[in-house]
């Protein structure tokens, strides 16, 4: 059994995070604390207890139990230490927040899942008050197919900056999903699905309607990676197509790494912006 994992050797703003999850939620990690605990022995203790041998089997598999979601949540925190910026203010985070993020990271053991909450956790101690407390009830519900829904619409997505802050949104143009999106993995039954559990919105199939963004100001500047587009047009509003995301969708794509698809924003996007300023 191996002890606990140790933090020691961290950049400064981890070891804020580690103080944080102590003082805030109780949470203890081998930090040069005088909390510092071993779990090497925790078994071999039950183990040569007097308990009865019925109590220590249970003791014994409730403490596996303990420890494997404390490895989650370990695992978890290392990940989002490695994704926090040198600016980040884990300190500010809010201790009701933070106390239920690691309740419900204990639970998640796939890797891929815990890189999400990893960068969940690192987004909101990047930007304090930037995750909503409903996207960590959503995370709980999804599997690893929505979630690769979720990381297609991503890709396909763009952003512009409002009030000194970046606002993203998918660009997924018709009331019909085409064989273009599908091919990005995008189809009618996922996005549904991804609207059920409150990510985004969507007019699909059923009406004309689309959505639009409205920055406030002119001219519009798009960004999509290293490429951007300027809309001209005096109105201060775009049109961005048929889903849209809700804040918790939006703030779950701020804290993902979409790939880039080559070729959408040149060949999809900026000639459905200059269809629209005609």
């Amino acid at each position: 059994m191996e002890s606990l994992i140790s933090f020691d050797g961290f950049s400064d703003v981890m070891n804020n995070l580690i103080d944080k999850l102590s003082e805030g939620i109780g949470w203890v990690a081998t930090h040069n604390t005088p909390m510092r605990t071993a779990v090497d022995t925790y078994i071999q203790d039950i183990q040569n207890s007097n308990f009865d041998p019925v109590t220590k089997a249970a003791l014994i598999s409730n403490a596996r139990k303990t420890i494997k979601e404390y490895r989650n949540q370990c695992k978890i925190t290392t990940i989002a230490g490695q994704n926090m910026l040198p600016t980040a203010k884990p300190e500010q985070v809010d201790d009701d927040w933070l106390a239920q993020f690691m309740d419900k990271a204990r639970l998640v053991s796939n890797e891929q899942f815990q890189i999400l909450w990893g960068n969940i956790l690192a987004e909101e101690c990047n930007n304090p008050n930037s995750i909503p407390k409903a996207l960590l009830h959503i995370m709980e519900q999804m599997d690893s197919d929505m979630a690769e829904s979720f990381m297609n619409v991503a890709a396909v997505s763009v952003w512009y900056e409002a009030e000194g802050e970046k606002v993203w949104t998918p660009i997924i143009i018709g009331e019909t999903i085409d064989d273009y999106y599908k091919n990005i993995g995008i189809n009618y039954g996922y996005l549904i699905e991804l609207q059920s559990v409150g990510l985004m919105e969507t007019y699909l199939g059923l009406t004309e309607s689309s959505f639009s963004q409205k920055p406030g100001k002119t001219p519009i500047v798009v960004h999509y990676h290293d490429e951007e587009y300027t809309i001209s047009n005096n109105n201060g509003e775009f049109s961005v197509g048929n889903v849209i995301y809700t804040s918790a969708g939006m703030a779950l794509c701020q804290a993902v790494s979409p790939k880039k698809i080559e070729g959408f924003f040149s060949d999809k996007c900026v000639p459905f912006w200059e269809q629209n300023q005609e």
